[in-house]
């Protein structure tokens, strides 16, 4: 909802070079989190990942830690800046309060028209 607010939506990654943008604009953020940003990818009921925008992923760029994606009931994918620079994980939408400190930030991207 915070890029739907600011008339945005979470980062589209559809090539190693916006990947490794994406990356590089996290890791000189003056506050780094390990667990990087949530990315505008999610997975759907029939258990593929769409991009926010609707594109499938399959046959698509992606940068998928070895092992991962991993489990079904982790619906939304991050970025990492700290544990494997660069690559992406699945992760539970929802994390617990005690967690707080280590979510993903949000990362919104705006298209130009």
């Amino acid at each position: 909802m915070t890029c739907l607010n600011l008339g945005s939506d979470l980062a589209i990654i559809k090539s190693e070079d916006e990947n490794d943008f994406i990356f590089e604009l996290l890791k000189r953020q003056p506050e780094i989190q390990p667990l990087g940003a949530w990315l505008g990818l999610f997975r759907k009921a029939d258990n593929a990942f769409y991009w926010i925008d609707g594109t499938p992923l399959a046959g698509q760029y992606s940068a998928w830690v070895i092992g991962q994606p991993s489990h079904v009931r982790e619906k939304c994918v991050h970025i990492y800046v700290g544990h494997v620079p660069g690559k992406w994980n699945d992760m539970e939408c929802s994390l617990s309060e005690e967690n707080k400190s280590q979510f993903p930030v949000v990362l919104c991207e705006k298209r130009f028209m």
